[in-house]
């Protein structure tokens, strides 16, 4: 009897690999979250204009970041574009700004798994 052994990796499942800040999330937060998340701005106390802004955001004045490398399930950035909860959920659906997909919203996860590097 032949034994078969079935090795997946990321990218066979669908996960982005390698996912940069620059190439990969930076363009997501242009679009989707920048207009209301920047230093003219910031509501919500959160600035994503920059790698630096979005590693010293704080969600209003809770101690933690808004992305805690290697955890995105308890990551605020991860969280509000995944959630289905109105008034969580960002970007709002009464601003004219286009949603997260899903595609999207898993490159932020795997950035944020990944140890949301600087890259």
């Amino acid at each position: 009897m032949a034994v078969i052994f079935v090795i997946t990796t990321g990218c066979e499942r669908g996960e982005p690999e390698n996912v940069s800040f620059e190439n990969d999330i930076k363009p997501i937060l242009r679009r989707s979250c920048i207009p209301c998340h920047n230093p003219a701005i910031s509501q919500g106390n959160i600035d994503l204009s920059s790698y630096d802004a979005v590693m010293e955001s704080r969600y209003f004045t809770r101690p933690t970041p808004i992305a805690i490398a290697g955890n995105p399930s308890q990551s605020r950035l991860y969280i509000v574009v995944t959630t289905g909860r109105d008034g969580i959920r960002m970007p709002p659906e009464d601003s004219n700004l286009r949603g997260v997909s899903s595609r999207e919203a898993e490159k932020i996860r795997v950035w944020i798994k990944e140890g949301a590097k600087d890259n």
